[in-house]
């Protein structure tokens, strides 16, 4: 606005940036007034700018809108189809996502590294294993098995359906590896039916011989697969290796991991002592408190730690 009022126009590049900041700051409003002023200038039949004008609505959550302006636009590229996949990937519309990446392939497009993550996640968010294994297996005829973006979100939705072979054999054939990757087969190993602790501490320790350092995401992924009786002497190793990290000190998402991983070991006077430890309680940790009191069958103590609760102001959007 000042800009203008200084007698300057906007041109594309001023566009692209102000539509980037609205999809990231989700403030549509502003998106609409940056699209609408794009149409008074002339500008919006530029390719670049159209993708930029689909993503924008897709990252606000607007994919009705998002739709209209790509199939209005005359000419497309891979990066027009992957705004349009990623928003309706990220809008929870899987099916949506699949059908057009296979009219994207009618149309003769050759598919990025980009799309296929989008699709990935979209299968991820649903559970769909086969639509996931057929991406997979257009994948492998590609040049993207080994990347280690595609090959992350694989083992991601692998690991998240349980099937832990699957994900370990992506994960082994990455030509390069990263904390994120690393945490993704950790993951696969710590959650669900794919539970493994001894290939977790397994792959939590060769994660370090490679010299990349666990962060928070691995920290919270390694004390749920431990949530068990059977590895509460692991659990307390952890806690004590952890609690060195600088990072996580005062971070109540860790804290609130211990509560969990010392609750459902059966230690709940260390659950109840992390939990009183934890400098401002939230909804999230005192939910995983009276969760593992009332795994353990103790009700009473769990409606006195409801009440507590709403005594203290902390209320669930469901109370």
């Amino acid at each position: 606005h000042q800009m203008q009022t200084q007698g300057l126009l906007p041109n594309k590049h001023t566009f692209l940036h102000i539509l980037a900041a609205c999809a990231g700051h989700n403030a549509i409003s502003k998106g609409k007034l940056m699209h609408a002023l794009t149409l008074s200038t002339g500008l919006v039949s530029d390719l670049v700018l159209e993708c930029a004008i689909v993503n924008m609505y897709g990252k606000c959550g607007d994919v009705y809108e998002a739709r209209k302006m790509f199939n209005s636009m005359s000419d497309h590229n891979v990066i027009s189809w992957n705004a349009m996949i990623s928003a309706y990937a990220q809008q929870g519309q899987s099916s949506n996502a699949l059908v057009l990446f296979w009219k994207m392939l009618q149309q003769g497009f050759e598919p990025s590294k980009v799309t296929f993550v989008s699709l990935l996640d979209a299968c991820a968010s649903d559970l769909m294993i086969d639509e996931a294994m057929l991406m997979h297996a257009y994948i492998a005829s590609s040049s993207f098995e080994a990347d280690s973006v595609v090959g992350t979100s694989l083992v991601n939705i692998y690991g998240k359906c349980g099937m832990v072979n699957d994900a370990l054999m992506v994960f082994e054939m990455m030509s390069e590896r990263n904390v994120i990757c690393w945490n993704a087969i950790i993951a696969s190993y710590a959650n669900g039916s794919g539970k493994d602790v001894d290939m977790l501490m397994k792959l939590y320790v060769e994660m370090q011989e490679e010299c990349f350092l666990p962060d928070k995401v691995t920290f919270i992924s390694v004390l749920h697969g431990c949530a068990n009786p059977s590895f509460l002497y692991e659990g307390r190793k952890l806690h004590a290796r952890f609690i060195s990290c600088e990072e996580i000190k005062k971070d109540i998402i860790f804290y609130t991991a211990l509560v969990d991983m010392y609750g459902k070991c059966g230690s709940l006077e260390e659950a109840e002592d992390i939990f009183n430890q934890i400098e401002e309680q939230n909804i999230v940790s005192w939910t995983a408190l009276i969760s593992v009191c009332a795994h353990h069958g103790d009700e009473k103590k769990s409606h006195h730690l409801y009440k507590q609760m709403h005594q203290e102001g902390v209320y669930s959007h469901k109370s």
